[in-house]
């Protein structure tokens, strides 16, 4: 049991170097990235840096191994990588396979379908859930958060925030394999926040990015 917990351990430790080295490198030997640091400019080292985190972040996902790391990543509680560079944070958080069984895709015409889905997900108004959001056009978590803000507002229901990650604004079907990884930036204070989906269907990778800063 030491043993496997060793070698568990271990996987772990080298997704976080590897990641950590390549988000560092990538920045260390950008000579764009070094030029925008001579100007001071934080909303550009942002953009910068969000773009380069997010080609990392898909280049893992499509390693065959994924899955095997992040079930080891899982079986030690480790769910976010914290990269620090200079006056950067990065808190990566680590990617979650969604899983086209259990997505409540709110954007489908079939509302009866999620109504039962949230019945036994023991959701007390469903039926109040579906008319918040029926008629919207979702295109990104944070619309999502909203809606479960004015759901829990309305109903002072918060069991469906138990279920919160499994809603989604776009379509999974068996033969896609999707992931969602977040990640939060602070360049010298100024802070930042990146949604991210990506698809692999049919050897061709789809990638949705949502990124705000935050207040």
């Amino acid at each position: 049991m030491r043993k496997v917990k060793s070698i568990i351990l271990l996987i772990s430790l080298i997704f976080i170097v590897a990641i950590s080295v390549l988000v560092m490198k990538n920045l260390d030997d950008s000579e764009e990235f070094i030029n925008i640091m001579q100007t001071s400019s934080k909303f550009t080292q942002t953009n910068i840096l969000v773009n380069n985190t997010k080609n990392i972040i898909i280049e893992l996902i499509k390693d065959k191994n994924l899955n095997e790391i992040l079930d080891s990543l899982q079986r030690t509680k480790i769910n976010i990588l914290p990269l620090f560079y200079k006056d950067i944070s990065v808190f990566i958080k680590v990617p979650v396979e969604l899983d086209f069984n259990e997505n409540y895709y709110l954007n489908a015409k079939n509302k009866s379908k999620l109504i039962k889905q949230l019945y036994d997900d023991e959701v007390y108004y469903p039926d109040d859930f579906v008319k918040i959001y029926k008629d919207k056009n979702i295109t990104n978590f944070r619309q999502i958060n909203y809606i479960l803000d004015e759901y829990v507002s309305t109903t002072k229901d918060t069991n469906i925030l138990k279920i919160q990650d499994k809603f989604n604004f776009i379509s999974i079907d068996e033969n896609t394999t999707a992931y969602r990884c977040d990640y939060d930036i602070d360049v010298s204070g100024l802070k930042s926040h990146v949604n991210m989906i990506v698809t692999l269907k049919n050897n061709k990778t789809d990638v949705i990015l949502d990124f705000y800063f935050k207040e």
